[in-house]
C-alpha cells in the first residue's frame, strides 16, 4: 500500500539525488529551502545519534515547536501516605520550576560527486543519515558538557564542582565514596559515572582500602553504577572536572527542530558535485540541579 509517508519518503531522497521530484509532496516538511527527514529516515538518524551521544541515550529527550520561551518542569518533593477512606490527603508541595530555553542551531556541510551519488549501489540515505548523525551526535555531547550558556547550551561542566580531591592532581578512592555520597540516595538508584578514557585508565590502577581494584572491568563499573566514556570530559589535571557522577534521566535534551538537509547544487556545479547541508536547532538543561555532581582535581 502506497502512504503517504511513502510518498514523502520517496519525492525526499529522489530529491537529494537531484532527480525528479513532486514538490508539492516535500511541501509538508519543508521549511525555508530545507526538508525535515522523512520519518523512517529520521528514525535512523536518530538511532546512530543515541550511539554517538551518552545524553541522547541516557538523558530524556524531547521535542518542543514553540520558539525561545520557557519550560516548566515539575520538583517533587511530595510523599506517599496511608490514608483511611473519607479522609482527605495532605497538600501537594511540589514546585513548578520555569527554566528558560533557548534555539542554539547546530549545522554542517557534506559533499559528493554526482556520478558517486546516482550509482546504483550507493545508499545515499544510509551515508548521510550515519555521517551527519555522528556529526550531530559528537557536537551535542560536547556543548552538552561544555557549553558556555550563552551562545551555546548550559554545559553540566559549568556547574559548581561538589567534591575536590584530596591530593593535587590525583584521585583517590576516598575522593570516589565521597562524589558517590554526594548523590542523593533517590537520585543514586540509577546514577552513571562520566569521565575521559583517560581518567578510566587511571580509575582501573586505583585500589580500595583492602587493596581490591575499584573499576570492575568486567561489567565496566563503579561501585556498581556503569561508566560511561566521553572524548568531552577532561582528564586529570589540576583545576580540571573530572568526573560527573550522576543521574542523567534528569537532563533535558530540548529538541526543537529535527535534522532538516538542504540540498545545494549551485555552490559545487563547477566540480559536479552535490553539497549537504543539513541543522538541527537544540537545547540542554539539566531540571533538577542535584541529581549532578561533580569531582574536581585540586
Amino acid at each position: 500500500m502506497f502512504t503517504l509517508e511513502n510518498e514523502i519518503y520517496t519525492n525526499f531522497w529522489n530529491a537529494m539525488k537531484g532527480k525528479e521530484y513532486d514538490r508539492s509532496v516535500l511541501e509538508s516538511i519543508s521549511d525555508v529551502g530545507s526538508s525535515s527527514l522523512p520519518a523512517q529516515s529520521l528514525l535512523q538518524m536518530n538511532e546512530t545519534i543515541k550511539e554517538e551521544n551518552i545524553f541522547r541515550k541516557l538523558g530524556t529527550v524531547i521535542q518542543i515547536e514553540s520558539a525561545d520561551g520557557v519550560i516548566h518542569a515539575v520538583t517533587s518533593t511530595g510523599e506517599a501516605e496511608i490514608v483511611a477512606e473519607g479522609e482527605s490527603i495532605s497538600e501537594s508541595n511540589d514546585t513548578i520550576q520555569p527554566f528558560k530555553i533557548n534555539t542554539f542551531k547546530i549545522a554542517s556541510m557534506s559533499r559528493l560527486k554526482k556520478s558517486f551519488i546516482l550509482d546504483t549501489q550507493f545508499d545515499l540515505e544510509k551515508y548521510l543519515c550515519t555521517d551527519f548523525a555522528k556529526r550531530f551526535g559528537r557536537a551535542e555531547e560536547n556543548k552538552f558538557l561544555n557549553g558556555n550558556g550563552q551562545t551555546e547550551p548550559q554545559g553540566l561542566l559549568q556547574k559548581n564542582a561538589t567534591v575536590t580531591t584530596s591530593e593535587t592532581g590525583a584521585i583517590s578512592y576516598d575522593d570516589l565514596v565521597d562524589l558517590y555520597f554526594s548523590v542523593d540516595v533517590h537520585y543514586r538508584k540509577n546514577s552513571v559515572f562520566m569521565m575521559s578514557d583517560e581518567t578510566a585508565m587511571h580509575l582501573r590502577k586505583l585500589k580500595d582500602e583492602n587493596g581490591f581494584p575499584i573499576f570492575n572491568g568486567t561489567n565496566n563499573t563503579i561501585f556498581g553504577k556503569p561508566v560511561h566514556i566521553s572524548a568531552y570530559m577532561p582528564a586529570i589535571k589540576s583545576g580540571k572536572k573530572a568526573i560527573l557522577f550522576g543521574n542523567l534521566d534528569y537532563f533535558w535534551v530540548i529538541e526543537r527542530q529535527p535534522i532538516a538537509i538542504k540540498m545545494l547544487t549551485e555552490l559545487y556545479s563547477r566540480t559536479n558535485e552535490i553539497g549537504y547541508l543539513a541543522h538541527e536547532r537544540v537545547d540542554g538543561q539539566l531540571i533538577h540541579p542535584d541529581a549532578i555532581q561533580i569531582l574536581q582535581i585540586k
